[in-house]
């Protein structure tokens, strides 16, 4: 985990000092085009069709890429969520996340009980998700589909792996108590049942070895676990190929990790048909390869020609974040004793913040004549051959925002 968090703040603090900030102020084609072509979010009535225009609903999955623990991103989230979904019929909302929290969420969306909610954020602890606002959303949505047809209701799919390990283990204990009999596990698998073990190092090798008796005899946890069967499956592969990203490329690993869990979902999902809208964090949202990292949309968006892929990313201008409370390291480089700090690249792009008033504004960059088609604003390390357009197609710009508030339950 510390690693991993090294390498994010590095990846973040790489972007911030490598942009040229003094071409956005200058380009005045550019800046123009930002003016003209941008709506605001906050208006009371939004004219859509200024951004939107009919082919943008055609699309098979939406993707909506966010800097973490920011609060207009989540007003944001709403309002394009749900405008989206009242033109496309989305079923599947996808998310940064591990099993456990779907399991959970998805319980929470079908009974409307607020402590299967708190039990999902419980996977969240100790990272940027763990706030009041991401919480408010998912409130929300459960009041959304209580006005949907019970077959049309959306339902959240996870496509990470679970980073509290606590919580993973937990929710692999309760698959397991109920079939011990009947699975014959390992000895180290009837202790990890019996007695709860928070120690890493221990969870890691007992994760080794029950996923090596899955993989040995695959027929007696289908039989024993039968309806449970996926649910074990699928954390306990993500968990384990989550710790081998710990001696390797983190990045890299985690990004082929969403992949193949997205292949494995849209088999007995098949998004194509039903639609769906992804919110991760922006990197994972850029639709090519950049140098040194290629995001998993860029992978699915290439291996699989006919699903049609539309990208929205947030940049941000003065705005906070709320860090991880329980990450020692953060709060020695970033300190701050309520946990809201500058998001260390939140300012980059220096475009003037006094040329519109509204702090939540939709941006199309790929009008007729865009700039944007032949240029590489807002992008950091492009490959060539490639311009802004082919990373993403709208921005929302968010500036002024404070930190996301501090989850209440």
């Amino acid at each position: 985990m510390l690693k991993r968090l090294i390498t994010f703040l590095l990846f973040g603090l790489h972007l911030t000092s490598a942009v040229p900030q003094t071409t956005y102020k200058t380009d005045t084609i550019k800046l123009n085009y930002l003016i003209t072509n941008r709506i605001n979010l906050q208006d009371s009535l939004i004219n859509w069709d200024l951004v939107f225009d009919s082919t943008f609903y055609e699309k098979d999955i939406y993707w909506l890429g966010e800097a973490h623990g920011i609060k207009y991103s989540y007003d944001a989230l709403w309002i394009l969520f749900k405008h989206i979904h009242e033109k496309v019929k989305f079923r599947y909302f996808l998310i940064e996340s591990g099993y456990p929290a779907e399991f959970y969420l998805n319980k929470y969306l079908e009974t409307g009980n607020e402590e299967l909610l708190n039990i999902s954020f419980e996977s969240f602890r100790g990272g940027f998700n763990n706030n009041q606002n991401l919480f408010d959303f998912f409130c929300k949505l459960y009041k959304y589909n209580q006005n949907l047809d019970p077959k049309d209701r959306i339902k959240v799919v996870a496509l990470d792996y679970t980073q509290n390990n606590i919580f993973s283990s937990r929710f692999l204990r309760s698959l397991l108590l109920e079939h011990v009999q009947c699975l014959e596990l390992p000895r180290v698998g009837n202790k990890f049942v019996n007695k709860p073990i928070k120690n890493t190092d221990r969870l890691l090798h007992i994760y080794e070895q029950l996923y090596a008796d899955l993989l040995n005899d695959k027929s007696k946890y289908v039989n024993c676990l039968d309806s449970s069967y996926f649910a074990y499956q699928y954390t306990l592969r993500n968990i384990t190929s989550s710790w081998i990203s710990e001696l390797t490329n983190f990045l890299d690993v985690r990004e082929v990790l969403m992949f193949d869990n997205f292949k494995i979902r849209n088999q007995d999902l098949d998004f194509k048909k039903n639609k769906a809208f992804a919110y991760f964090g922006s990197n994972h949202c850029y639709l090519e390869k950049t140098k040194g990292f290629e995001s998993f949309s860029s992978r699915i968006k290439k291996s699989d020609p006919q699903l049609s892929i539309v990208s929205i990313v947030m940049k941000y201008a003065k705005s906070k974040t709320r860090a991880p409370v329980n990450t020692t390291l953060l709060s020695i480089i970033l300190p701050d004793t309520k946990g809201s700090i500058n998001w260390p690249f939140s300012n980059n792009w220096n475009i003037p913040t006094k040329l519109w008033d509204d702090n939540i504004s939709l941006i199309s960059l790929n009008k007729d004549l865009s700039p944007f088609q032949k240029s590489r604003w807002f992008i950091l390390g492009y490959l060539n051959g490639f311009h802004t357009t082919d990373y993403f197609q709208y921005v929302v710009f968010i500036k002024n925002s404070p930190a996301a508030a501090k989850i209440q339950n």
